[in-house]
């Protein structure tokens, strides 16, 4: 602060001590364009305001030769880039699809954006009115699909298939065991700065900078959870933001929700997820035909594994029938008290069971639209959209769905499942997967996941 000037007026005096100079950044980053691009493009524009100043034709002519040349130039070295782009990531799935994004931008996206929607069959273009009635759509999801339940699914919805003794034998049991503060900072290293803050307004880029400060109030909140099987509530409401799928604008059924979570959240998940996941590894819990969220799985060995199949039986002169299967919201549509009752299968139970009973209960909601909020909705169903520990938690409720599978093999990656039956009679391969369809409908609501219909 200067000498004697109020701090009411710093600014003022700063100004005039040493005028603030405005700069306007335009544009956006640019990887191609290299040197010679840009010798290329200052001499067009020197011909070009020479054109204009004189009006004289040689140097329209000459300018209109630059321009077509830089155009060339351009057009050429994005090529390059991209081509190299892609080359570079063909063994990161990640990174390629990043690639072709960037390759093939989507230019109608802000297009896109819906400036009114369909809420209780009445347009409205009122921003917090949209913001409530996404907010309202996202969270009552499960209960609108099940009001549209088969009768024959309604009648076994509260049953369970799971057998403790065919899934968890020897009788194991999962015990949380206390965090240790270089767990902590291992997961706190392993956040993405890229990633949005929650409804705390804190970004994971601050959290990661100041570990060494918080690292140890946080290693006594978190064992204090598990210890207590509780889980803040600040930290189960999701900041929820609809992204458009495709079709009709005004459509609420044509959006899907990205929900993001505070970073506090992720640590808690991601040290529970670890021992956890662990703890099912180790004493291999996890079914064999499952590929989604498991480490050295993956999409890529689903497909192998499916091609392998139909490759080996077409050797044997066998055709082979499959059935791709894909369940609408069956994140969203999970019965917690099926999720729960499944738990005890996997000797998941007392301290450890009351805490993810917690974690799924008393979750709620706010949606962010074109810098609106909406009202906080609870979420009644559904393992937490945007989570570290849900997908894990939706893999178990569904663990135990190959044992009802008879006659079909079975392919699975979290909620998409094949059914396939090789044989030299069609009509055998088709008795075979009608039989095994009818069986995986009947789990689908016992386990509370009829509701889910299958597409």
């Amino acid at each position: 602060m200067l000498p004697g000037v109020h701090s009411k007026n710093f600014l003022n005096v700063l100004n005039k001590h040493a005028p603030i100079v405005e700069r306007t950044v335009r544009g956006r980053d640019l990887p191609w364009l290299n040197n010679t691009i840009k010798k290329a493009i200052h001499e067009r524009d020197y011909y070009f305001r020479k054109a204009k100043q004189t009006g004289r034709e040689n140097f329209w002519s000459t300018y209109k030769r630059k321009r077509n040349k830089v155009t060339c130039m351009i057009r050429l070295e994005k090529a390059r880039y991209y081509k190299r782009l892609i080359q570079e990531n063909q063994s990161d799935p990640k990174g390629f699809w990043k690639a072709v994004k960037k390759c093939l931008p989507d230019k109608k996206a802000a297009q896109r954006r819906p400036k009114s929607l369909e809420i209780t069959s009445t347009i409205t273009n009122d921003k917090r009115e949209i913001a409530n009635g996404f907010n309202s759509f996202f969270t009552k999801v499960a209960e609108t699909l099940r009001a549209t339940l088969p009768r024959m699914c309604q009648t076994t919805l509260d049953e369970t298939s799971c057998n403790r003794t065919r899934i968890n034998p020897r009788s194991k049991k999962f015990l949380f065991r206390p965090v240790t503060k270089g767990e902590v900072l291992k997961v706190i290293s392993s956040l993405k700065r890229s990633k949005s803050p929650g409804l705390d307004n804190i970004p994971p880029g601050t959290v990661i900078d100041a570990a060494l400060e918080i690292t140890q109030p946080l290693l006594h909140i978190l064992n204090l959870s598990l210890s207590t099987s509780k889980v803040p509530s600040e930290w189960k409401v999701a900041r929820c933001v609809p992204i458009f799928k495709g079709g009709d604008t005004k459509n609420l059924d044509n959006y899907r929700p990205i929900s993001v979570l505070p970073a506090f959240s992720k640590i808690l998940e991601r040290v529970v997820h670890f021992q956890l996941y662990e703890y099912l590894e180790n004493n291999k819990l996890l079914s064999p035909y499952q590929f989604g969220f498991r480490k050295n799985r993956s999409t890529a060995s689903a497909v192998i594994h499916l091609t392998d199949t139909i490759r080996k039986n077409m050797d044997i002169g066998k055709l082979t029938g499959a059935l791709f299967i894909d369940l609408r919201k069956a994140f969203d549509t999970v019965d917690h008290q099926s999720l729960t009752s499944k738990l005890l299968c996997y000797g998941i139970e007392n301290t450890e069971l009351k805490w993810i009973e917690d974690y799924l209960s008393n979750r709620s909601q706010i949606v962010s639209f074109e810098g609106e909020k909406s009202r906080e909705e609870k979420i009644m169903f559904g393992v937490p959209q945007g989570s570290i520990l849900g997908p894990l938690l939706f893999l178990i409720h569904v663990n135990d769905l190959h044992q009802q599978i008879q006659k079909s093999n079975l392919i699975m990656y979290a909620d998409d499942t094949v059914l396939l039956f090789s044989d030299k009679s069609e009509a055998e391969i088709e008795k075979a997967i009608n039989h095994d369809a009818k069986m995986l409908h009947n789990w689908l609501c016992s386990n509370g996941l009829g509701r889910s219909c299958i597409k």
